[in-house]
Formats: structure tokens, C-alpha cells, sequence
């Protein structure tokens, strides 16, 4: 039964994301193609949560933030639709790599500092690297 896809209980959700000519490519692209719909999710649940705070605590963020911060949240909203539409996992993890470079870029013109960009390309490799 190697390399035949299971549905597993923690995948589920994820699954439901991944069609099935990714699941056609074996295990290997179905775990790529959960992994970007997961990390596509997360960084949209976590732009909403950065614009809830902000707008709870009348933070006062200036418009080109407020619209960075929107803008990566839909753009990485987008990747499990790109995903299953596109029955392609490389595609969608250059969308996670321009979505996340995007924001770096933003945060860093927005603070004025050029080298975050030296403490944050490293974490995420693993996550775009599908």
C-alpha cells in the first residue's frame, strides 16, 4: 500500500484541498499540497487576527500597513483555491514565496529597516519549499 494516499484524521480538513490529481502524484505531493494549504490558511488567519487586534486596541496603523497586512492575508486565502484548481503544488508555493516576500518587503519599508530580511527568509523555507 505504499505510496497510495489514506485520508487521515488530522488531514481531513486539509484534504479537502488537495484534488485528486495531486493525490494521483502519490504521498509525497499529498503531503506537499496539505502543507501549503495549511500554511496558506494559517498566514490568512493570522493577517485577520493582526487587523482585529489593530482595530481593537485603536492602534492607528497607517493605510499602506492596513493594506499590506489585507493584502498578504488574501493572497495567502487564495492559495487552497489556487491549489485545487490548479492541481499543481509547485505553482502555490511560489504564491507562499511572493506572498511572504511581499509582507517582508512592506514590513520592512514600512519600519525603515532593510535587514529583516536576514532574520526572517530563513524560517519559512521549509513551509514555500513545496
Amino acid at each position: 500500500m505504499e505510496g497510495k494516499h489514506r485520508p487521515t484524521p488530522h488531514g481531513s480538513l486539509l484534504d479537502a484541498f488537495v484534488s485528486p490529481a495531486i493525490r494521483s502524484r502519490g504521498v509525497d505531493e499529498v503531503r506537499r499540497a496539505r502543507l501549503a494549504a495549511a500554511t496558506g490558511l494559517l498566514v490568512a488567519a493570522c493577517s485577520v487576527f493582526g487587523l482585529a487586534i489593530s482595530v481593537v486596541v485603536r492602534a492607528g496603523l497607517e493605510p499602506f500597513r492596513l493594506g499590506a497586512i489585507a493584502a498578504v492575508g488574501l493572497s495567502a486565502a487564495a492559495v487552497p483555491w489556487l491549489l485545487r484548481r490548479s492541481d499543481r503544488v509547485a505553482p502555490v508555493g511560489h504564491v507562499l514565496t511572493g506572498t511572504f516576500l511581499f509582507g517582508l518587503g512592506c514590513l520592512a519599508a514600512a519600519t525603515g529597516r532593510t535587514d529583516l530580511a536576514v532574520f526572517f527568509l530563513q524560517a519559512p523555507a521549509p513551509a514555500v519549499a513545496t
